[in-house]
């Protein structure tokens, strides 16, 4: 192979490499926490609170068109307890993710209460961006005042798309194939 033609490929390689990394690399985290409790029950959920009921909306930053996404919540079972208010998905309630974008989340897991913490609650979304609701999440104060200490964990991150791993794959393949300049030894002239 000519040195020219090893540049290209190297060039073309490393230029597949490059767009494959790009987007992953603008890719951010994605980030699930808990809100501030309401005792104001939206008109799309299916509930009426009693006292010391509270909704806790469950809320997303920075999604980059997400179509599912999955949390743990974890909680001080002696200051709060799930409830259940009514619904399909026991005290786990669709929240309109934003005003701009007000399409409601649906719900296909309400987890496993364990002691102090709802495992796996999961859903889906069609494709939201950027800062807005995903869920609401029924309690009860059993000692009012009381700091429930929610925490959210084991979100799972967003995997690049296949589009992305592809043009990688093909970029380190280039490179992998290419060959450094092959000299053939130069016959003296007898």
């Amino acid at each position: 192979m000519s040195l020219r033609t090893d540049a290209r490929r190297w060039l073309g390689g490393m230029v597949l490499v490059a767009a494959g990394l790009l987007p992953m690399a603008n890719a951010q985290a994605l980030v699930i926490t808990a809100g501030s409790p309401v005792t104001t029950v939206p008109a799309y959920v299916p509930a009426v609170l009693g006292a010391e009921q509270f909704l806790l909306p469950i809320e997303v930053r920075e999604a980059a068109n997400l179509q599912e996404w999955s949390f743990d919540l974890a909680f001080d079972p002696a200051v709060v307890q799930q409830v259940d208010l009514g619904g399909f998905y026991y005290g786990v309630y669709a929240a309109q993710f934003s005003t701009a974008q007000p399409e409601l989340s649906s719900i296909v897991s309400s987890g496993l209460l364990l002691d102090g913490k709802l495992v796996g609650v999961a859903g889906f979304s069609g494709g939201i961006s950027g800062d807005g609701l995903l869920a609401y999440i029924a309690f009860e104060f059993l000692a009012p005042g009381q700091d429930p200490g929610f925490e959210v964990g084991n979100v799972p991150q967003p995997i690049p798309e296949p589009g992305t791993v592809a043009l990688m794959a093909v970029g380190l393949a280039l490179l992998a194939g290419r060959r450094g300049p092959t000299h053939q030894p130069v016959k003296e002239a007898t």
